[in-house]
């Protein structure tokens, strides 16, 4: 058992640095952590996707902090609570995912681990699932849980409140889910839990199970999201994720498409630096310092060289990149405006027609004008192009 680290500036990193919110007792949190108690800490995560995302890495990152001052951490995977998944604002489809699709995906989760936590060695963080004990439980345990809550309480959640306004439905099994994921911090004994910022209620929930049922202070601790400009996840929008499964060049490349007003949060989130955009300013230094280091934490340092050159080749030198990513047609002929729509350069049919009309395509080096244009697909596949940075492969 690794001794527990007791600096005071290191404990008070990690309860501040990226944290949001956090429950009443964090000064007593913090006196536990200088007196050297172990605590255990654990972050939950259902497997709802094949990759971990840029939004995983603040909480992942926090856990990590915990496990480098000697702390028991603990990765917890939701393979149950992710079947039915968390509420959203939006009324659920009740397209459930099945249990083939959360053992792949939680696969895909597991194996990015070791991009944060240590998992060997002394003091090597611990991997658990819900189906540890979720899939032991009875209905009258179930019961017995939901007893703790009043359908006020359950009803209070924001989504809840939001849908209840509209007069949408709202379905049982969703308040169900937050008690499920609340009683994680109840099945491993934790002393404190860490996730998002809009995982508090739940948070909250195991906290107030945690001291009914075993008359124990859960510690809470809300990190930050990755936001866009308009105050959304970007982890919740397929089109914005950065996927963790991504290469460090299409990493880097997609954090410096962040907007300009993603600058200061970003150093602020992920970095020990505060930084200034002034005015006139000229940004591409600060985002390109700010992709580097984001890289660098991924993937090393030297990892985060290489794609900091290819971008440079390929996106202000105008070079073609040595990789492209294939897309297939499923056929050998196919029109301009569908290859752009399918090898998604374009979102839509009028995007990429506005695309073509703005001289901003190339098919095979060659400026395409015609937006009636009909591409015959080689056996060995075309070079399509959108702008300086789009470059997909076509095939058949």
């Amino acid at each position: 058992m690794s001794a527990v680290k007791t600096d005071p500036k290191a404990i008070d990193w990690v309860l501040r640095h990226a944290v949001d919110q956090t429950s009443s007792d964090v000064s007593d949190l913090r006196e536990k952590m200088l007196k050297g108690e172990r605590l255990r800490v654990f972050v939950a995560m259902d497997p709802t996707q094949s990759s971990l995302h840029l939004g995983h890495v603040l909480p992942l990152r926090k856990l990590a902090e915990f496990q480098a001052l000697g702390h028991e951490v603990i990765f917890l995977l939701g393979d149950v609570t992710a079947v039915m998944g968390d509420a959203s604002e939006k009324p659920p489809t009740r397209v459930w995912r099945t249990s083939e699709q959360i053992l792949e995906f939680g696969k895909g989760y597991l194996d990015q681990l070791a991009l944060f936590l240590k998992l060997d060695g002394p003091n090597a963080a611990q991997i658990r699932r819900t189906s540890e004990w979720c899939h032991s439980m009875s209905f009258s345990d179930v019961v017995e849980l939901a007893a703790y809550f009043t359908v006020e309480e359950m009803s209070a959640r924001d989504v809840f409140k939001k849908r209840l306004e509209e007069e949408k439905p709202i379905y049982l099994y969703e308040y169900v889910y937050p008690i499920l994921r609340g009683y994680n911090a109840v099945a491993l004994e934790a002393d404190v839990e860490i996730g998002g910022t809009d995982q508090v209620f739940v948070m909250k929930i195991g906290k107030k199970l945690m001291n009914e049922m075993k008359q124990k202070t859960l510690s809470v601790l809300a990190s930050s999201l990755v936001l866009d400009v308009t105050g959304d996840k970007m982890g919740s929008n397929p089109l914005q994720q950065i996927l963790l499964s991504e290469t460090p060049e299409n990493v880097y490349g997609q954090l410096m498409r962040w907007s300009d007003a993603m600058i200061v949060p970003g150093f602020e989130l992920f970095t020990e630096k505060s930084v200034r955009l002034n005015p006139g300013e000229n940004p591409m230094s600060l985002k390109q310092e700010l992709a580097h280091t984001i890289v660098a934490q991924l993937f090393g340092a030297e990892s985060a060289d290489r794609a900091a050159a290819h971008f440079s080749h390929v996106h202000q030198d105008g070079a073609m990149p040595e990789v492209i990513e294939e897309c297939s047609v499923g056929q050998d002929r196919a029109t301009v405006i569908d290859a752009l729509v399918l090898s998604k350069l374009a979102d839509s049919k009028t995007d990429a027609r506005r695309q073509i009309e703005q001289k901003a395509v190339k098919l095979a080096g060659e400026v395409i004008t015609d937006v009636k244009r009909e591409i015959d697909i080689p056996t060995d596949g075309i070079v399509l192009q959108k702008g300086k940075r789009g470059f997909i492969k076509l095939v058949r």
